[in-house]
């Protein structure tokens, strides 16, 4: 998760810079305005990268879990279910302290039982909110606005 710029006076380098996967190549003497815009780049793809880890119980332990892999988790009597592609994991747990732990990342509460993840979101069908194409969970009214709000944000706007 390192992100290269190079930024020097030395244009022929500038091929061997895609062979280490350079996010961008930058020429001396460099303005403050291009180089502000670089930077603002920089670290929102940084910040888009950002992702953190549930140890979760199963049949046979404990296993960690990417919130990238996460569809959405729900909550359900004082339980919380976290629903991957592959399978659910269930623990005891407070979705509000949930959602405190994700304010981060590329969750929101969608309704007082769900807590979806924006990059699984595929679409939105009046009030549900289509999660890798086949899921519909429900958008509540009062959350409706923000919810869109957020998906277009993450989306780019």
């Amino acid at each position: 998760d390192v992100i290269i710029i190079f930024i020097t006076n030395m244009s022929h380098y500038a091929i061997n810079g895609y062979a280490v996967n350079a996010m961008n190549f930058l020429l001396k003497p460099i303005a403050y305005f291009p180089f502000s815009q670089e930077l603002k780049r920089t670290l929102e793809k940084l910040e888009s990268k950002k992702q953190y880890y549930f140890l979760l119980p199963t049949s046979k332990g404990t296993a960690r879990v990417s919130s990238r892999k996460i569809l959405y988790i729900e909550s359900m009597k004082h339980q919380l279910i976290f629903v991957t592609s592959d399978e659910q994991y269930v623990m005891y747990g407070t979705m509000k302290e949930t959602e405190q732990n994700l304010k981060d990342s590329n969750f929101y509460r969608s309704n007082n039982c769900y807590l979806v993840n924006l990059a699984k979101v595929t679409g939105i069908e009046g009030e549900f909110a289509i999660i890798d194409d086949d899921i519909k969970l429900k958008i509540s009214r009062p959350r409706k606005k923000g919810f869109i709000e957020a998906l277009a944000q993450y989306m780019g706007g």
